[in-house]
C-alpha cells in the first residue's frame, strides 16, 4: 500500500515540475511533452540546477586567486605523486614474490 502512495507522490511531484516548467515560460509545452515521461522530473531538475548555478556564483576568495600557474604546479606534483606509487607498487609486487 505504501509504495502506491509513493509512486502516486512521485507522479504529483512530476506533475507539479512540468506544470512549473510550462507556466513559468522555461521549456515550451511541445517540448516538454516530447521528452519521455519518466525523464521529465530529471531534466526539469537539472534544468532548474542549471538555472540557479548560473545566477548564484559558487566561488571562494581563493578560487578567485588561482592562477594557471598554480594549476600547472598542481599537475605536475600530481605527476610526480603518481610516479612515485607506481614505484612503490612495483617493489611490493617485487617482493611479494
Amino acid at each position: 500500500m505504501e509504495k502506491k502512495e509513493d509512486k502516486k507522490q512521485d507522479l504529483e511531484k512530476r506533475n507539479n515540475e512540468q506544470e512549473d516548467l510550462i507556466s513559468e515560460g522555461i521549456i515550451p509545452s511541445e517540448i516538454l511533452e516530447a521528452i519521455p515521461e519518466e525523464d521529465r522530473g530529471r531534466v526539469s531538475s537539472i534544468i532548474k540546477q542549471t538555472m540557479f548555478s548560473g545566477v548564484m556564483r559558487r566561488s571562494s576568495p581563493i578560487a578567485d586567486k588561482i592562477t594557471t600557474e598554480h594549476i600547472t604546479q598542481l599537475i605536475s606534483k600530481s605527476d610526480e605523486q603518481d610516479l612515485r606509487d607506481r614505484k612503490e607498487r612495483r617493489k611490493e609486487i617485487i617482493t611479494c614474490f
